[in-house]
């Protein structure tokens, strides 16, 4: 377990003394075809699991294990998504339950 700085997207280091900067307990785990080997860091453009983000209250984190970073920021570039997949409910009573999960799936 590496314990890690977690950076919001509105952090920025010239108020860091008013941003506090948690810092968390994490596992790292590379993701191996079906399988998750555990490893103490990711390798730059490397698909990786984060176990221990529960707590964590963020939509979008940058994890880092100094102070001297910046968080990542989103953005737009107005690109199209590569997949598209049709999801219809088993039953359709379920069709308003499917939706809602959807829904806070996207946000």
């Amino acid at each position: 377990d590496i314990e890690y700085h977690m950076f919001g997207p509105r952090y920025t280091k010239s108020n860091d003394l008013n941003n506090a900067v948690p810092k968390q307990t994490i596992r790292c785990y590379l993701l191996m075809g079906s399988s998750f080997v555990r490893v103490s860091s990711v390798p730059a453009g490397h698909i990786c699991a984060i176990y221990n983000l529960e707590g964590l209250q963020l939509k979008n984190v940058t994890i880092c294990d100094t102070m001297n970073c910046m968080p990542l920021r989103g953005f737009d570039f107005g690109l199209q998504p590569l997949v598209k997949v049709n999801v219809e409910p088993v039953l359709a009573s379920d069709t308003e339950i499917l939706e809602r999960g959807l829904l806070k799936l996207s946000l």
